[in-house]
């Protein structure tokens, strides 16, 4: 069991680039915010719309891939 030296010690340790943890929270939000939300998938340009359907794309090949590996 660790103690509360080492505990602390770990958390120090940790580095977390805040950028890319603020990213990826952006972006759920983002997503959570779209989803099923008509009015404001029609005021997004061409250009998101494009990068939604390739990270959507991204997203299934993934979990397809997973469902093949564990045939």
């Amino acid at each position: 069991m660790y103690n509360k030296i080492e505990k602390n010690n770990f958390i120090d340790k940790v580095k977390v680039d805040e950028n890319v943890a603020n990213t990826v929270i952006e972006r759920n939000k983002f997503l959570k915010q779209i989803e099923g939300n008509e009015a404001i998938l029609n005021m997004l340009s061409i250009e998101r719309l494009y990068k939604l359907e390739k990270y959507y794309d991204d997203i299934i090949e993934q979990n397809e891939q997973k469902i093949k590996k564990l045939k």
